[in-house]
């Protein structure tokens, strides 16, 4: 970079961006906000395509073969998390220019169940004694925050961002 200004972490980075988001546009924010997005997404999208946890790289827990029978008496698919589609192909990037959110809104009676379904659940169903095991497709760490090779990613699209915008 021409100030040989390394980042360290996301808020090391979100506070030098604020501090020259005054000089710059919203739009010219929004294509660096894009690709960190998209780069999101595109975990998400790999991880239920492959059926692994993009953190742990495990692959998920198969499907009993109780669930899978009846899923495939309906119609639907067998593979986990598939049911209807609506958890694996519905995410979407939304950019502000400020910001930019990767987000799925995919509810069943009111409930949101992507977050039972990425953590687990030992209480789920109607009578709360239904077990879902973990599996995992967002690239987060337990605590929410980001996996260092995604925070590393993200970084180096603002680096490059900001090179750009220094010549």
């Amino acid at each position: 970079m021409a100030n040989d200004k390394e980042f360290k972490n996301i808020a090391e980075l979100n506070k030098y961006i604020t501090g020259i988001a005054t000089k710059l546009s919203k739009e010219a924010l929004k294509t660096p906000l894009n690709s960190a997005g998209n780069r999101v997404l595109n975990i998400i999208e790999e991880s239920f395509e492959s059926e692994t946890n993009p953190v742990t790289n495990q692959k998920w827990e198969d499907l009993k073969e109780s669930t899978k029978l009846r899923k495939l008496k309906k119609g639907r698919s067998s593979k986990p998390l598939r049911d209807r589609g609506a958890l694996a192909d519905k995410w979407r990037v939304s950019n502000s220019g400020t910001e930019t959110k990767v987000y799925n809104n995919s509810k069943k009676d009111g409930f949101v169940y992507g977050i039972a379904h990425h953590f687990g659940s030992d209480n789920a169903g109607r009578n709360k004694n239904t077990k879902i095991p973990s599996r995992g497709f967002l690239p987060i760490n337990d605590d929410g925050g980001l996996t260092p090779d995604l925070e590393k990613e993200i970084l180096e699209i603002f680096e490059e961002f900001i090179k750009w915008c220094e010549k």
